[in-house]
């Protein structure tokens, strides 16, 4: 795509309404890139499909541009008077959209509840549609990290460039997230994210799964918890304390698509490794983010790009594509984007410029 979509243009895409719906594998791929041409979108993206997914789920098989246009008409007009009778919105770090969103949920219940109890929708004549329970959201920009204790006392720190639903003990994260988890014997906290679905009880663990990224990957530090690989039923990982789940992340299929475990032509999909301490941080790798440390070991400039650009909230463009391959080591705290481009050319030969809009290595 060559194009930069506004919100309300994603939203009247019928190819995003697919992709955020009932996505295929064609689909998946396409939007994917999208995000990953353009970086500074994701949020757009995000709030986009939010939308959708919060309409398709009361409208279901019937939603429609134009039905999810009249609806929002109908909130539209809503908003005036429920402005003055909402609570105050919640703090600045805790970044659940923004405050239509609000206005938008609280006049979702009312059409709901209103007229008697009468439905606004319904999918046949005959049959009424069960509403969800609406789920709380929490987001950070490029450039940001947040932190949030949920109502069951569990501390999550939400890495830059993530978005995270929750609801109960239960939670589904596109990008990345430390979780320190409360400890409820009979109810486990479950944590969707990139086709894996994490099971725990009372443990501390990283999840990261961007969207643009091939792998998904759950880092325990402490306590126990089980995976299960979505797409291969009933392959589950259990990990031990220091020990890293890597999964390649596949394209999308067929929702009722799954391969079985003894599949002779399935190779494997993942892989578990130990992970240490690099011999330059107190921190290991996978959470240093926490901590406000960036760290990487051995990793491609490529990669290590993509990291820049969340920590840094710029973009960035390779004009010589080698350089992406280069393997690159570091640890930055205090340093702005500048000063860690000069770190950087200490040990690898390149040259950059800053513009504008763009950081160019080359």
């Amino acid at each position: 795509m060559d194009k930069v979509f506004t919100q309300d243009e994603l939203e009247q895409s019928s190819s995003f309404i697919k992709y955020c719906t009932r996505p295929d594998t064609a689909l998946q791929a396409e939007w994917e890139a999208y995000v990953k041409a353009y970086p500074g979108e994701m949020e757009t993206v995000w709030k986009a499909r939010a939308n959708i997914q919060a309409l398709y789920a009361m409208l279901g098989d019937v939603y429609s541009t134009e039905a999810a246009e009249g609806f929002r008409q109908l909130l539209l007009q809503r908003e005036n008077q429920l402005e003055s009778s909402l609570p105050e919105e919640p703090a600045a770090a805790i970044r659940s959209g923004t405050k239509k969103y609000w206005l938008a949920a609280a006049a979702v219940l009312l059409l709901i509840l209103g007229a008697g109890g009468a439905l606004l929708f319904r999918r046949t004549a005959d049959t009424a549609v069960t509403t969800p329970a609406l789920a709380e959201q929490l987001e950070t920009g490029y450039g940001t990290k947040s932190k949030r204790i949920l109502p069951d006392g569990t501390t999550v720190w939400l890495n830059a460039g993530s978005k995270l639903s929750y609801n109960d003990r239960e939670a589904t994260l596109e990008g990345e997230a430390f979780f320190d988890v409360a400890k409820d014997a009979g109810h486990p906290f479950i944590v969707h994210a990139g086709g894996v679905t994490i099971e725990v009880l009372g443990t501390t663990f990283n999840v990261k799964a961007y969207v643009c990224e091939e792998n998904v990957e759950a880092t325990l530090i402490s306590g126990k918890i089980r995976v299960q690989l979505n797409h291969l039923k009933g392959e589950k990982i259990t990990l031990a304390p220091n020990e890293k789940l890597i999964i390649r992340r596949l394209p999308a299929t067929n929702n009722n698509t799954q391969t079985t475990p003894d599949s002779r032509e399935r190779e494997k999909e993942y892989r578990v490794q130990s992970v240490v301490k690099p011999d330059n941080s107190p921190y290991l790798a996978e959470t240093a983010w926490v901590n406000n440390t960036l760290v990487f070991t051995n990793e491609t400039f490529g990669d290590v790009a993509t990291k820049l650009e969340r920590w840094y909230n710029v973009h960035i463009r390779f004009e010589n594509e080698q350089l992406k391959q280069e393997q690159l080591s570091g640890v930055f705290e205090e340093e702005d984007v500048q000063q860690a481009l000069q770190i950087l050319q200490m040990t690898t030969r390149f040259k950059y410029r800053i513009t504008d809009s763009e950081i160019v290595i080359f």
